[in-house]
């Protein structure tokens, strides 16, 4: 009888272990995922990377943004915000939305 009492405590002691790291996992997953997704950092995350898996923007977008900047003269920098310099350039892209990327 004292083994089976034995037994059925490290039975239980080993439930109770592996439930509670099954429960802190599914928490810390379920808490991870639905900071992400409501932050908006995370949605700015997700689409960027939905955009550079179908071929619609650069996987370096802010590297791209910042060789625009400094060393191509494309865009000038106010804040944090990046705007195109030419105003006719600015007026094509948004006249003609993905003729740059059918040309390719």
């Amino acid at each position: 009888m004292v083994a089976t009492e034995l037994l059925y405590k490290n039975r239980l002691a080993e439930l109770l272990a592996n439930g509670l790291g099954i429960g802190l996992a599914v928490g810390f997953a379920t808490g991870l995922t639905l900071g992400f997704v409501q932050a908006a950092w995370g949605a700015f995350t997700i689409t960027r990377w939905w955009l550079a898996l179908r071929g619609r923007l650069p996987w370096r977008l802010m590297g791209f943004l910042a060789d625009a900047h400094e060393h191509r003269g494309v865009l000038r920098q106010v804040g944090a915000v990046y705007q195109l310099r030419h105003a006719q350039l600015q007026r094509h892209l948004a006249n003609h939305p993905g003729s740059a990327l059918s040309a390719n």
